[in-house]
């Protein structure tokens, strides 16, 4: 499974709700670790998890455009729920394209324990992707991939 082509799988959910300009970029996530993220995963079927982490600008950028309110008047929940989401209907397209027989899940944010210890290196796929010089990284992590 190539990445550019989960990379488009992930452009395609993103294309949905964030309209600016999104390219791939090839840093580790753990060059990053000093953003504060929010964390957020969904199980597909018993064996894969996506895992998505979102800067706080992308998160506010989701929930403005969900919410269709200027940024100060989005609430965390909002916030929370947005990238929720963007979580979901990531996980719907990765899941149809790879494993279309299997359920997914609940999106739910990650606990910050579980988040420390993760990397991108961990992942079966991935892609971090730049929106706006805002970073997003999406992974799938499988029971063989798992930290």
């Amino acid at each position: 499974m190539a990445n550019v082509d989960f990379f488009q799988t992930v452009k395609a959910a993103l294309d949905f709700s964030l309209w600016s300009d999104k390219k791939p970029i090839d840093d580790l996530l753990d060059s990053y670790r000093n953003e504060q993220f929010s964390w957020f995963c969904c199980a597909i079927g018993s064996e894969q998890r996506l895992v998505l982490a979102v800067s706080p600008t992308i998160a506010t950028a989701m929930s403005v455009q969900m919410y269709d309110s200027p940024a100060n008047q989005i609430s965390v929940q909002e916030t929370l729920d947005a990238v929720t989401e963007l979580t979901n209907i990531m996980t719907g397209l990765v899941q149809k394209k790879y494993w279309p027989r299997l359920e997914i899940g609940l999106a739910q944010a990650m606990e910050l324990s579980e988040a420390a210890s993760f990397t991108c290196r961990n992942c079966e796929l991935s892609t971090m992707i730049s929106v706006d010089g805002a970073i997003l990284f999406v992974g799938v992590m499988t029971s063989k991939t798992r930290y």
